[in-house]
């Protein structure tokens, strides 16, 4: 795969370890900027085709990239 060609996603796995999946799909996380870890992974990301998603359910932060909806 080339540069160009990277998805999201793709960048997302290169520079964030993400180890298991939980039943709804989402990858949970610690959330550093937040809470530096103190209550465990409370953030997840989550694919779906092309279009990721980031939350953060401990200061709520939440973000979608869906590339056909965001030029």
């Amino acid at each position: 795969m080339t540069e160009s060609n990277k998805t999201l996603e793709d960048i997302i796995r290169q520079h964030v370890h993400l180890p298991h999946m939980n039943a709804k799909g989402w990858y949970p996380v610690v959330h550093p900027i937040c809470d530096h870890g103190n209550k465990g992974e409370r953030a997840a990301f989550l694919f779906d085709n092309d279009v990721s998603v980031f939350h953060c359910y401990n200061c709520g932060v939440k973000t979608k990239y869906d590339p056909i909806a965001h030029k």
